[in-house]
């Protein structure tokens, strides 16, 4: 399902990332309900951001917005590559000092290999 919102918004900070990339955070003015539900509907997927100040949009950037295909997928990294990305996030936000990255990533991949080994139907 294909979603958007619109909303008028204030960039109140951002936070460059060690895998180089952003995380943005913005205020809104006050919201409706329905905007409410569809930003919840949102929520953990990708998508895409245009923040502009002070004047609306031209139709040329309006096409230029329409014309955009950006394969939201990272090609430049295997899959497996951007798994063991992925558990390293997970274990430098979540982690606590008792446990190694290499044996969290050992325990995380032995759980998801069990996962995919109890899907095979005999």
């Amino acid at each position: 399902m294909s979603d958007k919102i619109i909303l008028t918004a204030q960039l109140t900070g951002f936070t460059p990332r060690k895998d180089k990339t952003l995380s943005l955070r913005f205020n809104t003015q006050e919201y409706s309900e329905e905007q409410l539900i569809r930003v919840n509907r949102m929520l953990d997927q990708m998508g895409f951001v245009c923040f502009k100040t002070d004047e609306r949009f031209t139709s040329d950037e309006m096409d230029d917005l329409d014309a955009i295909e950006v394969d939201i997928l990272d090609k430049s990294k295997t899959p497996s590559k951007r798994l063991r990305s992925s558990l390293y996030m997970v274990w430098k936000t979540t982690r606590s000092e008792e446990i190694e990255f290499k044996e969290y990533y050992s325990m995380q991949m032995e759980k998801f290999i069990r996962h995919v080994q109890d899907q095979i139907i005999d």
